[in-house]
C-alpha cells in the first residue's frame, strides 16, 4: 500500500490534484476544493499549476467510497468509458461472512469489516439516557469485473481502487477510528509529491457520517463551527452535518415452545467440524437455512390505526417478523442471535417517517477524531411524544396478532421482550425510550431548494459555493426515504450518474 497526499484545485473544467506518495501501510490523500467565491488567501489555481503534467496518471472523475452510493455511480461512469478513481474506506474481504448470507450478523462485528460508531439518542438532560448507543456498519468492496478495469492502486484503468482509506480534505488515512484496525492517529507526511490529474470531477459517498466530516474538514459547513477547531473556512454551508435523520426501530421478542427444525444443528461458528449446518452448507453447494439473508414477514399500517374516522394517510409503520433473536443493535447482538434464535421470534415495529433531526459534529481537526453524533431522538416539540405514541401502538397490535393468532400463538411458550408485565401504556413507553434503535441514519448533506440555507445540495447532487465537487449517498436525502434505505440510495446513484454523464457528454458538444 501507499501513502497519498492530494490537493483539488478547479479551474475552468479541469482539476488538480496533487498527491504525495509514500511506501508506507496507509494511504493519505488530501484535497482542497476552490470554492466558486474563493478565498483571497488560498492559493489560486494559477499559483500552483505544475509543469509536466502530461506524463501523470489522470483520471476523469475521483469517487470517495463505493457503498450504495458511489459504488453504481462509479461502475456506470466506468461503463460509458471514463476512467475512475474510487477510494474507499474498506478493503476486499473475503471469508464466511462475506459469502455466507445468514452469516450477515456475524459481518457487522468482525474485526476485517466493522465500524463501530456510537451515537447519543438523547440529549443532554432528558430523562432518559443513551449516549452510547452502537451503529454498526461494515465495510466491503466487491471489485467489479469491468473490461480494463484495475483493483490495484496506482495502475491506470477505467475503473481503479484505492481500499483500506479514510479521508482529511479529501485525504485518506489508515484507519477509521470507529474501525477495529484502529490503533492511533498517524502523523502527515509533507515530501515526495506525485501529481494525477482529474479532468472533470470529485464525488464524495462517504456515507451519512464521514461525507459530512469530509466536507468540514475541507473547510466546508458551518463557519463557526470549522473556526472552533482552526479550521479556515471555505464555504459557509451551516447546512453540513445537520438534519441527521434516521428510522425508529423497536424490538418486541418470544419464545416459542420447540426448537425451529431448520436450525437444527446450527451453531454459526467458523469450523465445519464444529458446525453441522456449515459443513451441509459448504458440500451441499449452499441448499440449507444458510442461504437465507432473512426470513421475514412484513406488514404496515397507519399510525392512526383502523378505528379512525379520519381518512387513511400513507402507511407509517412497518412491523417485520423473523424467527431469530435480535433486541435491536446492540454491541454482542450477532452472539445472541446465533445463541437464541433457534426456539425465538422477534417483531420489530419500524416508524418510517419520525420527527428527531440530528446533528454531526466535528471532535477536532483530525480525520481520525471521534464524530460526535446525537440523534436527539424524540425531541420534537409538536411531534416527538406522538412518534413515541404511535411505536406504542405497534407493539400493542404485535402483541394482539401473536397472542390471537391461530397460527402462531398456540406455539408461542412466552414474551421476553418488553415482557408479560409490561401492560400500561407508560411502561411500554419506557421500554420504547430505553430499547429504541435505528440502522437507516440519513439526509446530513441535504439536497434543497436555492432558499433554503440548510440546502447543502442543489438538484444535481452539487455541492453549492463550489465547483466540481457533489455528494451522492445516504447524506443527500432531505428526509428519510420510504422504509429501508438501500434501494433508493441505489436510485439516486443511478439518477446522479444520469446527471453527470449527460452534462459531460454536453460540454463535448
Amino acid at each position: 500500500m501507499t501513502r497519498l497526499r492530494l490537493k483539488l484545485f478547479s479551474f475552468l473544467s479541469l482539476s488538480l490534484l496533487t498527491l504525495q506518495l509514500v511506501s508506507l501501510d496507509s494511504l493519505l490523500v488530501s484535497a482542497r476544493v476552490a470554492s466558486t467565491n474563493p478565498n483571497p488567501n488560498l492559493p489560486q489555481c494559477s499559483d500552483i499549476r505544475p509543469q509536466g503534467l502530461q506524463d501523470r496518471p489522470q483520471y476523469d472523475y475521483v469517487v470517495v467510497g463505493s457503498g450504495a452510493g458511489g459504488g453504481p455511480l462509479a461502475s456506470r461512469l466506468a461503463e460509458e468509458g471514463f476512467s475512475v478513481l474510487v477510494f474507499d474506506a474498506g478493503h476486499d474481504v473475503n471469508n464466511l461472512n462475506t459469502t455466507i448470507p445468514l452469516y450477515f450478523a456475524r459481518a457487522s462485528d468482525d474485526p476485517q469489516l466493522d465500524l463501530n460508531y456510537t451515537v447519543s439518542e438523547y440529549p443532554e438532560g432528558f430523562r432518559f439516557q443513551k449516549n452510547d448507543a452502537w451503529y454498526p456498519r461494515a465495510l466491503e468492496d466487491s471489485i467489479s469485473d469491468l473490461e480494463g478495469t484495475s483493483s490495484e492502486e496506482g495502475r491506470e484503468g477505467r475503473l481503479v481502487f484505492a481500499l483500506d482509506t479514510v479521508w482529511r480534505r479529501i485525504r485518506i488515512w489508515g484507519a477509521l477510528p470507529v474501525a477495529s484496525n484502529f490503533d492511533g492517529k498517524e502523523e502527515s507526511l509533507e515530501d515526495r509529491v506525485e501529481r494525477v490529474l482529474v479532468r472533470k470531477e470529485v464525488i464524495v459517498s462517504a456515507g451519512v457520517f464521514q461525507s459530512p466530516q469530509l466536507l468540514m474538514l475541507s473547510g466546508i459547513g458551518n463557519s463557526s463551527h470549522l473556526e472552533e477547531h482552526a479550521i479556515e473556512p471555505v464555504v459557509h454551508l451551516p447546512g453540513v452535518g445537520n438534519n441527521l435523520q434516521d428510522h425508529d426501530e423497536i424490538a418486541m421478542i418470544f419464545q416459542t415452545k420447540g426448537n425451529f427444525s431448520f436450525f437444527n444443528g446450527c451453531t454459526f461458528l467458523s469450523d465445519p467440524e464444529e458446525d453441522p449446518c456449515l459443513e451441509y452448507w459448504k458440500e451441499s453447494g449452499g441448499k440449507n437455512v444458510y442461504s437465507f439473508s432473512a426470513l421475514d414477514v412484513i406488514t404496515s399500517t397507519s399510525p392512526r390505526g383502523e378505528d379512525s374516522s379520519e381518512a387513511p394517510s400513507p402507511p407509517d409503520i412497518l412491523s417485520y417478523f423473523g424467527p431469530f433473536y435480535f433486541p435491536g443493535f446492540v454491541r454482542g447482538y450477532p452472539q445472541l442471535l446465533a445463541n437464541k434464535s433457534h426456539n425465538s421470534i422477534t417483531a420489530i415495529a419500524l416508524k418510517a417517517h419520525p420527527s428527531s433531526l440530528g446533528t454531526v459534529r466535528l471532535s477536532g481537526s483530525h480525520p481520525q477524531d471521534i464524530l460526535q453524533i446525537h440523534k436527539n431522538r424524540f425531541q420534537d416539540a409538536d411531534r416527538g411524544y406522538q412518534d413515541v405514541v404511535d411505536l406504542r401502538e405497534a407493539l400493542k397490535r404485535i402483541r394482539k396478532l401473536i397472542r390471537g393468532s391461530v397460527l402462531i400463538g398456540p406455539y408461542v411458550e412466552k414474551e421476553i421482550a418488553p415482557g408479560e408485565d409490561v401492560e400500561s401504556d407508560e411502561e411500554i413507553e419506557e421500554y420504547i425510550y430505553r430499547n429504541v434503535f435505528g440502522h437507516h441514519a440519513c439526509c446530513t448533506n441535504a439536497i434543497g431548494p436555492d432558499d433554503d440555507d440548510n440546502a447543502v445540495l442543489d438538484g444535481n447532487f452539487k455541492v453549492r459555493g463550489v465547483n466540481n465537487l457533489r455528494v451522492v449517498d445516504a447524506s443527500s436525502w432531505p428526509n428519510v426515504p420510504g422504509f429501508f434505505i438501500t434501494t433508493p440510495i441505489y436510485m439516486i446513484s443511478e439518477k446522479a450518474a444520469d446527471v453527470i454523464i449527460d452534462e459531460a457528454r454536453r460540454s463535448q458538444l
